[in-house]
């Protein structure tokens, strides 16, 4: 540790700086990250379900997609959920 990083941590006993370490938030499969820490809503809308991998883990009848929100002068936000010719209702043919 540089003198730098020491007097960052001056506050914490020699003990406790040793044992200082950085976390490596991206290890594992993705699998694994989806069942720890998580991942970002839209890498997991683009994930291909066709990879055995994500295949796996995804629940039968889940679908993730994205939406857009739209702002609205003077009244806030508007997103629209889901529109019937689109992703997966437009399949289903409702």
């Amino acid at each position: 540790m540089d003198e730098r990083e020491r007097k960052r941590w001056s506050g914490l006993n020699a003990e406790a700086q040793r044992a200082l370490a950085a976390r490596d938030y991206k290890a594992g499969s993705f699998a694994q990250q989806v069942a720890g820490a998580g991942v970002d809503a839209g890498e997991l809308a683009a994930a291909s379900r066709r990879k055995p991998e994500v295949k796996r883990i995804w629940i039968p009848g889940v679908e993730i997609f994205s939406r857009n929100v739209h702002s609205q002068r003077h009244r806030g936000v508007f997103g629209e959920f889901v529109r019937r010719d689109e992703g997966i209702l437009s399949k289903i043919g409702l």
